[in-house]
C-alpha cells in the first residue's frame, strides 16, 4: 500500500464496504483508485465500464430494480453520479437528464439503500446550489440535497466548486489549453472572487465525511483560496514560464462579447466569448470552506499554483504517449 496521505486516510475506513456511484467520472475514478490502495472493500456502480481495483456492480440509478445487488452488504455509499453532457453541448446545465439522473436516481438509491441497511451516504453536490443559479443542473442538485436531508440514513452533502487537477476537464484545463496554444487573453481584474478545489482535495473531503458519522448536513469544500480570473490566468502563464502581459481593459472584453453575440446569430454557432460567458467571468463565485475544514480536520493538499506543474507534466506525458 502506498504512503500517499489519501490512501492512509482511506485505510481508516478499515473493513467497511463502500459503493461508489458515478465511478467512471473524474472524481469517481480518482476515489476508486485511492480506495483500491487501502484494505477497504470497494464496489463501483457502473452501467458498462469496468474499473481496476473495484468490484463491478452493473446497475443504473434510473432503474431501481438494478440497485439491490449493488447496495447489498454496503456500509457507506459515495454518491457521485450525475448526468455528464456531451462535449460541445451549448447549454450543458439545461439538459433534461439532470433531473432524471440526479433527482430520480437519488430517490431510487435512497429507497434501496434504506432497505439493504446502508448506514452512511456522502453526496457530492455543487456550489451552483448557492449562487442563485436556476439551471436544471442546479435545481436538480438542490432537489437531491432535499431528498437526502429527509432520509433517515446518516448523510453528508459536500458542495464542490469547480475542480482542477484534470488535464482535459473543467474550465481551468480549458484555460491551460488556450495558454499552451497562445490564445489566452490577458484578463483584467474584474473584481470577481471565486473558489476552486483540487481533485485530490475533493477526494479527501469525501473520505473525511465518510469517517465522521456525526458530520451531517451540507458543507462547502474549497482549497481555502481566494481566486479571480486574473489570478488564475497569471498562475497558468507563470507555470508555463511566460511573462503575463499587461491586462486588457474590461471594455475590450465587453466589445468582444457584443461582437460574439452578433457572429453567433449570423453563423449559428457558438463563439469563444459572448455576453453570457462574459457575465460568468465577472460574476463572483467565492464560498467559505472554513467551517468544513474546522469541523472535519480538512487541510487542503493543493493550491492552483502548486498543482499546475503536475498538470503540465501530465499533459506532456499524454502528448508523448499519443505520438
Amino acid at each position: 500500500m502506498t504512503n500517499h496521505p489519501l490512501a492512509e486516510l482511506a485505510a481508516k475506513l478499515e473493513s467497511r464496504p463502500v459503493l461508489v456511484t458515478g465511478a467512471s467520472g473524474g472524481i469517481g475514478r480518482r476515489l476508486v483508485q485511492v480506495l483500491s490502495e487501502s484494505p477497504v472493500p470497494v464496489r463501483a456502480l457502473l452501467r458498462q465500464d469496468r474499473l481496476s481495483g473495484a468490484e463491478t456492480a452493473r446497475g443504473d440509478l434510473t432503474r431501481p430494480e438494478t440497485l439491490a445487488g449493488a447496495c447489498s452488504g454496503i456500509h457507506t455509499i459515495f454518491h457521485l453520479a450525475s448526468y455528464s453532457p456531451a462535449k460541445g453541448d451549448p447549454r450543458p446545465e439545461e439538459h433534461p437528464l439532470h433531473q432524471q439522473v440526479t433527482v430520480e436516481g437519488t430517490r431510487n438509491l435512497l429507497r434501496v439503500a434504506r432497505s439493504t441497511g446502508v448506514e452512511r451516504i456522502v453526496f457530492a453536490s455543487s456550489t451552483r446550489v448557492l449562487d442563485g443559479s436556476t439551471t436544471l443542473y442546479a435545481q436538480s442538485k438542490r432537489s437531491a440535497e432535499k431528498l437526502l436531508s429527509e432520509s433517515p440514513i446518516s448523510t453528508a452533502v459536500l458542495r464542490l466548486p469547480p475542480v482542477y487537477g484534470f488535464t482535459r476537464r473543467g474550465f481551468v484545463a480549458e484555460m491551460l489549453e488556450k495558454a499552451l496554444a497562445g490564445r489566452l487573453p490577458p484578463f483584467p481584474d474584474f473584481g470577481d472572487r471565486r473558489s476552486l478545489v483540487h481533485l485530490d482535495d475533493a477526494v479527501q473531503s469525501l473520505l473525511l465525511a465518510a469517517l465522521a458519522p456525526g458530520l451531517n448536513g451540507s458543507w462547502t469544500v474549497t482549497d481555502l483560496q481566494d481566486y479571480s480570473i486574473h489570478r488564475i490566468s497569471e498562475a497558468i502563464l507563470t507555470a508555463l514560464g511566460k511573462e503575463p502581459g499587461r491586462p486588457w481593459p474590461p471594455v475590450v472584453f465587453h466589445i468582444a462579447a457584443l461582437a460574439g453575440e452578433v457572429l453567433q446569430r449570423l453563423l449559428h454557432r457558438p463563439m469563444p466569448l459572448d455576453l453570457e460567458r462574459l457575465d460568468k467571468l465577472r460574476r463572483p463565485a467565492w464560498f467559505d470552506g472554513a467551517p468544513f475544514a474546522e469541523a472535519a480536520g480538512y487541510r487542503p493538499l493543493y493550491t492552483l499554483e502548486k498543482a499546475l506543474p503536475r498538470m503540465l507534466a501530465m499533459l506532456a506525458q499524454e502528448s508523448d504517449e499519443a505520438s
